[in-house]
């Protein structure tokens, strides 16, 4: 669980698994890098229990990860950010495109945001 104020303003990242759909799900080993599509995220109310999308995403970008195969995306969060959350606890998700399939997930980490 990652913490922040409201008046923070923080890089979220979010982990993303870059394993290729398209492959039968018994033999999913090859990686798709999926740095070069478009990212966004969004945040929803883990009050709601988190797993319905949220309403809005905002522009994220990829981070790089020196150990891979695993990919970062991270949205700026905070009053000089791209999105201002409201004290909560918020569950995260990305939007991206990954080959020919487009990825929209819930990340398994909480955002916590104090008053």
């Amino acid at each position: 669980m990652l913490t922040i104020y409201v008046t923070d303003t923080v890089d979220v990242p979010a982990l993303v698994t870059g394993i290729d759909l398209s492959q039968p799900a018994t033999s999913r080993t090859r990686v798709i890098d999926p740095t070069s599509s478009t990212v966004t995220m969004g945040f929803v109310s883990s009050a709601d229990g988190g797993n319905t999308p949220p309403a809005s995403f905002f522009p994220a970008i990829w981070i790089a990860n020196p150990t891979g195969p695993a990919y970062y995306a991270s949205c700026l969060v905070g009053p000089a950010g791209v999105v201002q959350l409201a004290p909560g606890n918020y569950r995260p998700w990305v939007d991206f495109l990954l080959g020919s399939e487009h990825i929209r997930h819930p990340v398994d980490d909480t955002l916590l945001v104090l008053a």
